[in-house]
């Protein structure tokens, strides 16, 4: 009787502890994250013919969007919390509302902003939505 006793209490804390820690396994912390959108401008008009670039040099960690004929962005994955480099990458696809322009590096654009290295361009992402405007000054 004993031994049964033992056997069944025995099976009845590992289902129980197999429970507690399925329970726990789901409650991983994540870490929190922002989305990023806004309007880039150069010399306070709307820009369009680049693609933007986002990296941050603590973590790695990298983005990218498309502009809009508008000059707006939005990131479509939400980001690592952190202070990022903005750089311009030419557009892939030929921009409609610069069709004489093929897709390279826009010489309206300073220079450096086409690096990651010599990017004057930074933004900080905040936990939650974060808005910001991009200003390309020549």
């Amino acid at each position: 009787m004993t031994n049964r006793f033992f056997c069944w209490s025995f099976a009845a804390r590992a289902i129980v502890l197999g429970c507690v820690m399925l329970a726990l396994g789901g409650c991983a912390k994540t870490n929190p994250t922002g989305t990023l959108e806004g309007k880039v401008l150069l010399n306070g008009q709307p820009f369009s013919n680049a693609r933007l670039n986002f990296l941050s040099k603590g973590t790695g960690a990298a983005s990218a969007a498309e502009i809009a004929s508008d000059g707006s962005f939005k990131v479509e994955t939400p980001m690592k919390l952190g202070t990022y480099v903005v750089f311009l990458a030419p557009k892939t696809v030929a921009d409609p509302d610069h069709p004489s322009a093929s897709p390279g590096i826009d010489p309206k654009v300073p220079e450096a902003c086409w690096n990651e290295a010599t990017s004057p361009l930074k933004i900080e992402v905040k936990q939650g939505t974060n808005n910001v405007s991009i200003e390309l000054a020549k």
